[in-house]
């Protein structure tokens, strides 16, 4: 295949070559149509990641080529070469550079159904957010992943509360109440995965507000999107943010909560399934 390739692409100034065992591809960094990792001469990291092909198509050649006709040009002024010093050195605290960091999941769980067709439908938004949160991990996917679970929380919630409620009234005295335990780990639960998320884009948001306005725009520039329609600062901060990347850990906390979150639902599933719609103050 690499030498079909170069056939193909009639390479003449360059070698390409191939990793020929698995164990040995890079831990960090993006190779081929996801953006590509580029060093210098002495094997110094010149580009994290290039502009990644199947999300900006042709630009990605073009991305590329820039960085290439700056090596080649050797005009690199000291300054530069030291915002590549700092980049490499920010590199170098990435995770991925621990012994027993692992890339994040990309399978989500899909839960099992639990009778209530309104609940599964937003069973499956959820996690389909996921998805889009494991394929694309930055800020726009993690903030759509919240708006799902909020909405599902929410609707989940005002069942469970008027069943648990049920149940308060139909005991004779003042026991122990199953239900209300059970509701109470639930809210808990839901209560929990929010601030993880909330935490997250914190995160983000905090390292986004630090940037000057051109950083800001070097950042959406590089995520293939334009600013055109950012008026304020403001606007240019909250389009950066859908555009940074969030950390492979809260990926994984995301995906490994939902595997969890089954079995709260689980436990309420012979309730749900005669349940259809949360019931009003109103409409009893």
């Amino acid at each position: 295949m690499a030498l079909e390739m170069s056939k193909e692409m009639q390479l003449r100034a360059c070698t390409n070559g191939f990793i020929e065992r698995r164990d040995l591809m890079p831990k960090w960094g993006q190779l081929g149509c996801s953006g590509f990792i580029v060093l210098d001469k002495d094997l110094n990291v010149v580009c994290e990641k290039s502009k990644a092909f199947l999300e900006v198509r042709d630009r990605a050649f073009e991305d590329v080529e820039k960085i290439l006709k700056g090596l080649l040009a050797k005009k690199r002024d000291r300054s530069a070469d030291e915002e590549d010093d700092e980049r490499r050195k920010k590199a170098e605290k990435h995770p991925c550079y621990r012994d027993d960091w692992q890339p994040a999941e990309t399978k989500v769980k899909t839960v099992k159904t639990v009778g209530n067709e309104d609940i599964d439908a937003q069973h499956r938004a959820c996690e389909q957010c996921l998805s889009d949160l494991a394929e694309a991990p930055h800020g726009k996917s993690l903030k759509l992943l919240k708006r799902a679970l909020e909405n599902h929380f929410s609707y989940e919630e005002k069942i469970l509360r008027v069943l648990t409620q049920k149940s308060v009234d139909e005991k004779e005295d003042s026991s122990f109440s199953a239900s209300e335990s059970k509701l109470t780990s639930h809210l808990a639960d839901h209560k929990r995965v929010l601030k993880s998320i909330d935490d997250a884009m914190k995160k983000v948001r905090d390292t986004i507000s630090s940037l000057s306005v051109k950083s800001l725009k070097q950042q959406i520039d590089l995520s293939g999107r334009d600013y055109k329609d950012c008026v304020t600062k403001s606007d240019l901060r909250e389009r950066a943010f859908e555009t940074m990347r969030v950390e492979d850990s809260v990926v994984n906390a995301c995906l490994n909560w939902w595997k969890e979150h089954e079995r709260y639902d689980q436990s309420y599933r012979m309730d749900l399934v005669v349940t259809k719609k949360p019931c009003s103050k109103q409409g009893g």
